[in-house]
């Protein structure tokens, strides 16, 4: 799932696998196309990057701060409530929208799907920071 600004840019990009547990090969990916094919003489390190045959979760360049994504597993493989929430909250961890005391205020729009309707999801964005609520959510179709 990706998270876009308004104006199309990318800001984070969320992968959520079905399962019950993350292994190292979801959370490092496997790129069996690669261009520098895994060896199994090297180490991991030498073995992850771009172009390797380990290139790691996509990362996103975001008002100049690099967003790395999200990975997340649920035993469908769906979106959950938690999972919009932690995925809010990494963004404010960044510092990706500036917080100030008359400043505005993020806002996100999503779907009028369940999970937006949660409360680990509706009690993040309503929690207060500054005096008001951390992010305004418009919930909708």
């Amino acid at each position: 799932m990706g998270l876009t600004a308004a104006t199309g840019d990318p800001v984070m990009c969320i992968v959520i696998m079905a399962g019950n547990e993350v292994g190292v090969g979801e959370a490092l990916g496997f790129d069996h196309q690669a261009v520098i094919p895994y060896d199994k003489n090297k180490s991991l390190e030498e073995n992850s990057g771009p172009d390797k045959a380990l290139p790691g979760l996509p990362t996103c360049v975001f008002r100049g701060k690099e967003v790395p994504a999200l990975l997340a597993v649920t035993s469908k493989g769906s979106m959950t409530s938690k999972i919009l929430a932690r995925a809010l909250e990494r963004l404010d961890k960044l510092g990706i929208y500036e917080r100030t005391e008359d400043g505005p205020i993020p806002m996100v729009i999503f779907d009028g799907h369940d999970t937006r309707l949660q409360l680990p999801f509706l009690e993040y964005v309503n929690e207060e920071v500054l005096g008001r609520s951390r992010w305004r959510a418009c919930i909708g179709l």
